[in-house]
């Protein structure tokens, strides 16, 4: 079962309109670490200039419809707006930043769109994104969460965080495409030695276009973390009215982003899944504070 590549690219900008729980506001910025300058701050008014950015993404290729996920990096320069963004195929490179509806083109004339969420400051340092670009006369669509990553030599060496936020994505099963979205994504990190990641994706809303259903969610455990990003785990789904076949299996990965100066943790996560068996293919954002 593959994905409609264009589908993909639409999708993620569009489901995340929710509140998450948790966030610091703008008027709260200031509060935080001066180690760590918000996503949508580039007014060059906090002490960090250039940001490191990063995350994870699933990417499409027109070619194939194939769906992997691939490691985000990058950079924001938070006196210029200047953006790089790099998934290790393509780097975008946009020398005046994000505009006001949160995109951004290097100009190549290549169809290279970079759309970043953070305009609806839901989030401090991470966002939803989609991209789509150009190599070799294939084009390939990218959705994922990126943003401000929290620095590794800044990863705790003990104790925990909660984060809870929001899930979306889409389908494809034997009778077409679908949207889910309205999922609440619920994290737990334990840091230090060994550290890991349980995370629960519940109470999604499946759209075939015609009607709405209850979907259910999936869940890992003991996901492993590794410096500032973390994958694997066991995975357990309890999806409803989704014919999923037999035998599926799943993918998830993360990123940590930003810093809480409170309780002296990273401020949010984020990351994507993959879900594929023999009658339908799932593929997830989830974004948390």
């Amino acid at each position: 079962m593959k994905f409609t590549a264009m589908k993909l690219v639409a999708a993620a900008p569009v489901l995340f309109s929710l509140t998450a729980c948790g966030g610091t506001t703008i008027e709260d910025f200031f509060s935080v670490s001066s180690t760590y300058a918000a996503l949508n701050d580039t007014a060059g008014t906090t002490s960090t200039t250039t940001s490191t950015m990063g995350g994870v993404a699933v990417r499409v290729s027109s070619a194939s419809d194939d769906a992997d996920i691939v490691g985000m990096s990058g950079s924001l320069n938070h006196n210029t707006g200047k953006v790089v963004i790099n998934d290790g195929q393509y780097s975008l490179v946009d020398s005046d930043g994000f505009d006001y509806y949160g995109y951004a083109t290097d100009g190549s004339g290549e169809a290279v769109l970079l759309v970043y969420a953070y305009a609806t400051q839901t989030y401090d340092y991470a966002s939803v994104f989609a991209e789509t670009y150009t190599v070799g006369g294939v084009n390939y669509y990218l959705t994922g969460v990126g943003g401000i990553v929290t620095q590794e030599g800044d990863m705790p060496n003990s104790g925990y965080a909660v984060y809870t936020g929001d899930a979306a994505g889409l389908g494809a099963d034997s009778l077409g495409d679908f949207d889910l979205y309205g999922g609440t994504a619920t994290a737990s990190a334990y840091f230090g030695q060994g550290g890991s990641v349980d995370l629960e994706i519940t109470d999604l809303i499946l759209d075939d276009g015609t009607d709405l259903y209850p979907a259910g969610g999936i869940a890992f455990t003991d996901m492993t973390i590794d410096g500032n990003g973390f994958s694997g785990g066991e995975m357990t789904e309890n999806f409803n009215y989704i014919v999923v076949g037999t035998g599926g299996e799943g993918t998830a990965e993360g990123t940590f982003f930003g810093w809480d100066q409170g309780n002296g943790t990273p401020d949010e996560i984020g990351g994507v899944i993959l879900f594929e068996s023999s009658d339908s293919a799932i593929y997830l954002d989830f974004i948390a504070d």
